[in-house]
């Protein structure tokens, strides 16, 4: 049986996105639950950031729009 393999630079990202999701999206959500909408938006908009400073935000987007090129 053949299985389905990821290259090294997907396997890594990979990870990268589990531990954001476990370490930031996850914590955040009761908080995200609990606030009023402008409290949400604060909130969201500093996870997005953190995603970009990551390497994570858009990874579907052409490098030269600030994605990963991963199409």
């Amino acid at each position: 049986m053949h299985g389905f393999l990821l290259d090294e630079r997907l396997t890594t990202l990979r990870g990268q996105v589990r531990e954001f999701v476990e370490t930031r999206i996850i914590p955040a959500e009761r908080t995200i639950e609990t606030e009023d909408m402008a409290g949400k938006r604060e909130t969201l908009r500093a996870l997005q950031e953190d995603a970009r400073r990551g390497g994570l935000w858009t990874p579907h987007l052409p490098v030269a729009f600030g994605g990963l090129g991963l199409g």
